[in-house]
C-alpha cells in the first residue's frame, strides 16, 4: 500500500481511537455514580416500579454500549498494529487487497467484502438452544382431541 494512503488511514484510525477513548472515559465517569445519583432522585419510594425498571434497563444498555466500544477499540488497535507491520489493507482470510471504498467506511476491517459476507453467514446460522427441547409440551395433562384444546391436569382441582 502506498505511504500516502497508509498515512491517510492511520490518521483516520487515530481520530477514531481518540473518539473511542473519550467515549470510554464518559462511560467510566457515569459508572461511578450509583442509580440514585444518576437519576437525580432523592428517594425511589414514591416512584413507580416501572420507572426503576426503566432506569435499570438504561444502565444495562450503557454497559452493552461500553462493551461494544471496547471491542471497537481493540479492532482499531489491531488495525494500527497492521499498519506498523505492513499488513494493513490485506484480507485476513483470502489475502486479497481490501478496496478503498470498504476501508473508507470501515477502516479497521480485517476482511474483504466477500469474506466478511461469508463470516456473517456463518455467524447467522445458529442452532436453537438446547433448553427449547424441554419446552414442548408446555404442561402435563391430556388432549381431549377436540380441535387442539388441551386440559391442564396439573393446575385443575
Amino acid at each position: 500500500m502506498q505511504k500516502e494512503r497508509l498515512k491517510k488511514y492511520k490518521n483516520i484510525l487515530l481520530n477514531e481511537k481518540n473518539r473511542l477513548e473519550k467515549e470510554i472515559k464518559n462511560f467510566q465517569d457515569e459508572e461511578k455514580l450509583n442509580q440514585q445519583e444518576s437519576t437525580g432522585e432523592l428517594s425511589s419510594y414514591d416512584n413507580h416500579p416501572g420507572d426503576a425498571g426503566s432506569e435499570t434497563f438504561e444502565r444495562e444498555m450503557d454497559l452493552g454500549l461500553k462493551d461494544n466500544t471496547f471491542t471497537l477499540m481493540k479492532q482499531v488497535d489491531d488495525a494500527l498494529d497492521k499498519i506498523k507491520s505492513g499488513n494493513y489493507g490485506i484480507c485476513q482470510k483470502c489475502g486479497v487487497s481490501i478496496n478503498d471504498d470498504r476501508l473508507g467506511v470501515v477502516p479497521y476491517t480485517s476482511f474483504c467484502e466477500g469474506c466478511q459476507e461469508g463470516e456473517e453467514a456463518i455467524e447467522g446460522v445458529r442452532e436453537r438452544p438446547i433448553e427449547e427441547g424441554t419446552v414442548h409440551p408446555p404442561f402435563r395433562g391430556f388432549n381431549d382431541n377436540d380441535e387442539g384444546i388441551e386440559y391442564d391436569a396439573e393446575d385443575a382441582w
